[in-house]
């Protein structure tokens, strides 16, 4: 959460969570804080890193949560001069507002490729919608859907976790892992694993720092079941709990469920056994 001096706290980077952004708030509120001074934003590097947020000072709004998907923050709406489009991934056809698709993006702040990457840079930024005539697209690989201007950010494309049919985002499913017990930090990392013939759920769960010889470390897995089944429907086949800090990152800080996942197949999760003050790292795996 970073600004220039005076200006809005920008909210970005990471997914933006209303209740994070509550909390940020009201621990702030008695040195005078104005939630309307949030910032909630969306942008990546492709786009020389701005493509949605504010207008300044209209703070925290969000789609309401429902029974079958948690609430989401409106991250701003689209910057001056640029084309915002949600596209399904597959037909490439522009979906209506409050569809979930793939975030498409062009204007002049979109860069022209990736450095000496043809085919990747083809692909990504010279998409072009279906039956209609207009500018090539970025691809953001992200997830995202509209509420008239407001762009509500959703997850990665290529996280998608489907279990039985049904789709579910990573994201979604880590914010209530990290909720479900105080020993739990706010990292995890949530992927589909094969299974007997078909997908399964494997969380793999950071322990707070102070916490690795907790006795109740049993219960806090235990916890985790519970609140991805009463919040998604989905028993996880498995819930690891490893060292605080220790699950891979991009340089960028942000987790590699890639990477996750590779060392969970290739059985390079030193696991949390009964005995809680053996809970250690993830090791190995590629980045994801």
């Amino acid at each position: 959460m970073t600004s220039p001096a005076g200006a809005s706290p920008f909210c970005g980077a990471e997914p933006v969570r209303a209740g994070d952004l509550r909390r940020f708030a009201a621990r702030l509120a008695p040195a005078g804080f104005d939630p309307k001074a949030l910032f909630p934003c969306y942008g990546m590097a492709e786009t020389t890193l701005f493509v949605s947020g504010g207008p300044a000072g209209s703070g925290l709004a969000t789609l309401p949560g429902s029974a079958d998907q948690p609430e989401r923050v409106i991250c701003g709406i689209g910057a001056a001069g640029q084309q915002l489009a949600i596209v399904d991934p597959e037909t490439r056809e522009r979906l209506p507002e409050g569809r979930v698709g793939e975030i498409w993006v062009a204007g002049p702040h979109v860069g022209a490729g990736y450095w000496q990457q043809p085919d990747r840079s083809r692909d990504s930024f010279g998409a072009r919608i279906a039956n209609e005539d207009g500018p090539a697209f970025l691809r953001t690989g992200d997830l995202g859907q509209m509420q008239g201007e407001g762009l509500a950010v959703v997850g990665r494309l290529k996280d998608i976790v489907i279990i039985r049919g049904a789709k579910h985002h990573p994201e979604d499913i880590e914010a209530a892992a990290t909720r479900a017990h105080p020993a739990l930090s706010a990292t995890a990392a949530a992927f589909a694993v094969p299974q007997d013939g078909t997908e399964a759920l494997v969380v793999v769960q950071e322990v707070k720092r102070g916490h690795q010889a907790d006795p109740a470390l049993d219960l806090a897995a235990q916890a985790v079941t519970a609140a991805i089944c009463e919040g998604f429907g989905v028993r996880p086949f498995e819930v690891v709990l490893v060292r605080p800090g220790s699950l891979p990152r991009t340089t960028s800080n942000k987790i590699r469920r890639g990477a996750c996942r590779a060392a969970y197949l290739a059985a390079d999760l030193a696991r949390c056994p009964a005995a809680p003050e053996e809970c250690v790292a993830i090791t190995g795996g590629s980045d994801g």
